[in-house]
């Protein structure tokens, strides 16, 4: 029996404090504590249940689902930090240890970025530095589709991300006009794949027609949520354009331009834009 993976196992002992079940192959036997145990198993059942180390390092199993399994990669959240690492929630009775050299950089409610394993006493661990362990991308690989990134570190250059659970994705600055959270899932769009496999990310669908559209979109929301007015135009500050629609101020120009060729926007001299209803 493996620990941090999904066993079917054989329900053959049924005490007052859980019910012991068996792996027919090796006869090994792992206790299901009573508080998991399905209402109606009967003896000689079949049970899928997932497998951990209790407080006194014993295998035990569990009927909950936990947020990741053994050589997966999930976004887990800091419960608790010590001297020698952080308690990670993995979604069980029992909180992941992730050993760090820096734990106080870290606090509770952080998401962090890790990958599951197992350390020298057969115990589950998370260890973070996720990237070696990420694939290459085939260069066959669709240009503008939509996946799904999740941003794990942040360098000079940008964001490092896991794009679809399996690849390793780069989201530059200048694809970026805000601060992302790490650990926090969102959909983004394949701009390249390199030769070397790694995935050159967007925000943006592409800057053709499926871009505008999605940049026309993010101004009539900010447009709506100020009222129809807001105090902004061609000339404004990037850092201030960013701020109240989430675009560049190049993104902004193009949609700027467009919803004003559509009659949805005039500009107000001195005053920025309203919207026309």
């Amino acid at each position: 029996m493996k620990i941090g993976t999904y066993q079917r196992l054989k329900a053959i002992k049924f005490l007052d404090f859980g019910v012991y079940l068996l792996e027919e192959l090796t006869q090994e036997e792992v206790l299901l504590p009573k508080r998991y145990v399905p209402e109606g198993l009967e003896m000689g059942a079949m049970l899928e249940v997932f497998l951990y180390t209790d407080s006194e390092d014993r295998p035990v199993a569990t009927t909950l689902k936990p947020k990741a399994i053994l050589g997966e990669v999930a976004a887990l959240e800091v419960v608790s930090v010590s001297e020698r690492g952080c308690y990670l929630d993995l979604g069980i009775a029992k909180d992941i240890f992730m050993p760090c050299k820096n734990p106080y950089s870290f606090h509770e409610g952080q998401k962090v970025v890790v990958r599951l394993d197992l350390d020298k006493e057969k115990r589950l661990i998370a260890r973070i530095g996720v990237k070696n362990y990420l694939q290459n991308a085939p260069v066959t690989l669709r240009l503008f589709t939509e996946v799904e990134i999740l941003p794990f570190e942040w360098s000079t250059l940008g964001y490092g991300c896991m794009v679809n659970g399996r690849y390793f994705g780069m989201l530059f600055n200048n694809e970026t006009f805000e601060k992302l959270p790490l650990g926090e899932a969102r959909k983004g769009y394949i701009k390249a794949v390199r030769p070397d496999g790694k995935i050159d990310l967007s925000l943006r669908k592409s800057q053709g027609a499926g871009g505008l559209k999605e940049e026309l979109e993010k101004l009539m929301k900010a447009l709506q949520s100020a009222g129809g007015r807001l105090e902004l135009h061609y000339d404004s500050d990037p850092d201030e354009i960013s701020k109240i629609t989430g675009l560049s101020k190049k993104g902004f120009k193009r949609a700027l331009g467009e919803a004003i060729r559509s009659q949805k926007v005039e500009l107000v001299a001195g005053k920025g834009i309203k919207q026309i209803l």
